[in-house]
């Protein structure tokens, strides 16, 4: 079975470094991002099974990134969308795509790890 990929669209760098390598050290294939216009980018040739979302992002925000994709059924219906944000008020727009949560910043190493390991798990027994 192929390695779960995995688009991570962070704005702050430290944040990208930590997600990349927990993910990495999970056994994940890993897109970063730093922008929700590079995001959009990467989504023209990539498909995701996972994708971490900040919401304020320069140029494009998260919000316009999630519009796109559910206007997209490659990455809408495969998908899953973890909007992180350290405002809850984000947390309205899970709607937009089928497969889609949120989780209030600051998010942990080990909520990473565990979203990821069950995505994982998730592919195996399908």
């Amino acid at each position: 079975m192929a390695n779960l990929q995995v688009l991570v669209v962070e704005d702050e760098t430290a944040l990208r470094v930590i997600y990349e390598r927990i993910l990495v050290k999970t056994g994940c294939d890993v897109q970063l991002a730093r922008d929700g216009h590079q995001a959009l980018q990467i989504l023209e040739t990539f498909t995701p099974d996972l994708m971490f979302l900040d919401m304020l992002l320069p140029y494009l925000s998260g919000f316009t990134v999630l519009e796109k994709i559910a206007t997209v059924p490659r990455i809408a219906n495969h998908t899953k969308v973890v909007i992180a944000s350290s405002s809850k008020e984000y947390e309205r727009h899970i709607g937009l795509v089928p497969d889609c949560t949120f989780i209030l910043k600051p998010i942990l190493p080990t909520q990473i790890r565990d979203i990821a390991l069950a995505l994982i798990t998730a592919q195996q027994t399908t």
